[in-house]
């Protein structure tokens, strides 16, 4: 237990220690080099199989119980209970035992092992006499099986339990002996004792079906740990070794940040593209059960590959193999309470995510104070989208009128209106003129927030009609929702009519504010494990737990890669994402005229 976290002593110090884990961890999720976020990952990985091992290590009574063994005997298995379960690997339960919730929050304050991980040890539940304290709730594993279990010299001495009270020793049965096979391989008789109190175990020990007629009840301390007894000790001692280590991984890996993206609707705003993305704003939150995370620090890494190509058209671009990673720190020590409200964060970037990134994505570590641990690390993992255009274009160069496309303004279009023949179109006609786009404010939200002189990320002013413009790129939610208000004015003396202070909404026939959904462009490789999904996405049938050929059994193992790419539309002769098209408003309003049928503008 001592050991685990460090040594205890300045003479005697573990470098495999959770300490030096929680240090790897943290150093490989911030560094910017992948090879040694690789080498630290490694790191961290191999001491937690260490700490595994110390864990696991007070499922074995000899290692509870101060009794000195020699292990491994290879060519003697039964000469304890280790050697035993190496020779027996294919018939031990490796179902992990469930740990009580509550070990952690009980453990006890103890200066050499400051940590509450010193709770999978010892909770200092058990003071050696009453043993039901050690089933039914909270202990730790080298109490519950110091109490519990045998080692090969410490039978009925040494510890006050097991003792022969909580056998049926008293009440053997000598006239029914079993018959097992020997360690010379011969065939025995056998008697087995019974643990009828704390755990109960059938078998706790085996004795010599004869040793009732050779000694008195002084002989039963050496006894037969055989392979029932050792199955039978085995059968309670294995599911806690692998429970109490998962847990042990399970509290590591505990810390979860939930990310959401912040009130503006987005994590990254580049205005007109120049210079790429130089802060985040995100929202976090704290997600651990039941534990708070007191003040620490926290730093932002954001990972992403480079498009050697133009990443803004459809299909697939060439990228860099390698990803980059951007490290940023948060300026000041952050609190968030368990179960609190999302806290906004703003990071100044060391320098801009590049509008050429690809595979982007986010990961939030905290440092510090997590529930009763001191240097505890916690982390929150958002897969946001590539750097996303924010394309307008003004079609109010164009009216359709039933379920025809007109220039606007042109002789055949205020014709097509004209219903008092004067040769114009009238305010108490119909707008069929060309207008400019004098004001559009555009807004991006997860959950539809109004666009507004006062709520908007973009506002575009100023823009003719048949023109096209890319306002920005924005670093978004995969979904979210694009909403503009604006207003288009005239163009030309012949147009009379006042004009609204909203634009036309289109096929939603209402005036703005304007929603629709919008997606961020998803460039990157997805690697799945799920078999199923595997099959779907390569379009290989899939025949649940079938081995037969041709059903994909290979990706049970391996699991698949996905290539995500976007696809641009072709508007009037530019490639647009999912923008903005504003246009005027059709004739009669139901009216609707196919978009491919609009030529470029000239």
């Amino acid at each position: 237990m001592v050991w685990a976290q460090g040594g205890g002593s300045i003479s005697e110090t573990n470098g495999s220690s959770w300490q030096g884990a929680r240090r790897s961890y943290f150093q490989s999720l911030t560094s910017t080099a992948q090879e040694a976020r690789d080498l630290l990952l490694a790191e961290t990985f191999l001491t937690l199989g260490q700490l595994m091992h110390l864990v696991a290590d007070a499922s074995v009574p000899a290692h509870v119980r101060n009794d000195s063994h020699i292990f491994p005997l290879i060519d003697k298995p039964r000469r304890n209970f280790e050697s035993w379960t190496q020779h027996n690997l294919g018939k031990l339960n490796l179902s992990p035992h469930p740990v009580d919730s509550r070990l952690f929050q009980l453990a006890v304050a103890n200066p050499l092992a400051p940590e509450p991980i010193s709770a999978l040890w010892d909770l200092e539940v058990y003071d050696g006499s009453d043993v039901e304290v050690t089933v039914g709730g909270p202990i730790g594993l080298a109490e519950y099986t110091n109490a519990n279990f045998f080692s090969e010299d410490t039978v009925f001495k040494a510890y006050p339990h097991p003792s022969p009270e909580e056998t049926d020793l008293g009440d053997i049965d000598w006239s029914c002996p079993q018959l097992v096979e020997a360690e010379d391989g011969k065939v025995d008789r056998r008697i087995y004792i019974r643990k009828l109190v704390g755990e109960r175990l059938e078998p706790l020990l085996a004795i010599g079906y004869f040793y009732r007629d050779i000694c008195n009840w002084g002989c039963v301390y050496y006894p037969h740990f055989d392979d029932v007894v050792f199955a039978s000790y085995a059968s309670r001692l294995v599911p806690r070794a692998v429970g109490y280590s998962r847990a042990l991984l399970d509290y590591f890996f505990r810390g979860e940040i939930e990310i959401s993206a912040p009130p503006s609707g987005v994590y990254g705003q580049s205005q007109g593209g120049e210079g790429g993305f130089g802060e985040v704003r995100l929202m976090a939150r704290n997600l651990t059960p039941e534990e708070s995370m007191g003040e620490g620090s926290l730093t932002l890494v954001v990972r992403y590959r480079v498009a050697l190509e133009d990443p803004f058209r459809s299909g697939e671009v060439e990228r860099s193999p390698e990803f980059s990673y951007i490290v940023a720190v948060f300026q000041d020590r952050v609190s968030l309470p368990t179960g609190g409200d999302p806290v906004e964060l703003v990071f100044v970037l060391p320098r801009p995510i590049p509008l050429d990134a690809t595979d982007v994505s986010l990961l939030l570590v905290f440092k510090g104070q997590l529930g009763r641990e001191a240097e505890a690390v916690a982390i929150g993992f958002k897969d946001v989208s590539e750097p996303t255009p924010i394309d307008v274009f003004n079609n109010m160069d164009s009216i359709c009128l039933g379920g025809r496309w007109y220039v606007a303004g042109s002789q055949e279009a205020i014709e097509a209106v004209d219903s008092d023949g004067n040769g114009r179109a009238d305010p108490w006609e119909w707008d069929v003129y060309s207008h400019t786009l004098q004001s559009l404010y555009i807004r991006i939200s997860p959950f539809g927030v109004a666009a507004s002189p006062q709520e908007h990320n973009f506002v575009v002013q100023g823009l003719p009609p048949g023109r096209f413009i890319r306002v920005g790129y924005v670093i978004a939610d995969h979904d979210y929702v694009v909403s503009v208000d604006g207003q288009g004015v005239g163009t030309t003396p012949q147009d009379f009519f006042i004009h609204p202070e909203h634009l036309w909404c289109g096929e939603d026939k209402h005036y703005s504010p304007c929603f629709a959904p919008g997606k961020g462009i998803r460039r990157q490789t997805e690697h799945h494990t799920d078999l199923k999904t595997c099959c779907e996405v390569l379009g290989i049938p899939f025949c649940g737990d079938s081995d037969q050929p041709g059903c994909c059994e290979r990706l049970r193992i391996e699991g698949c890669s996905v290539e995500n790419y976007p696809t641009f539309y072709p508007f009037r002769g530019v490639e647009m994402w999912t923008g903005t098209t504003v246009v005027n408003k059709n004739y009669p309003p139901e009216a609707s005229c196919p978009w491919e049928l609009l030529e470029p503008p000239p």
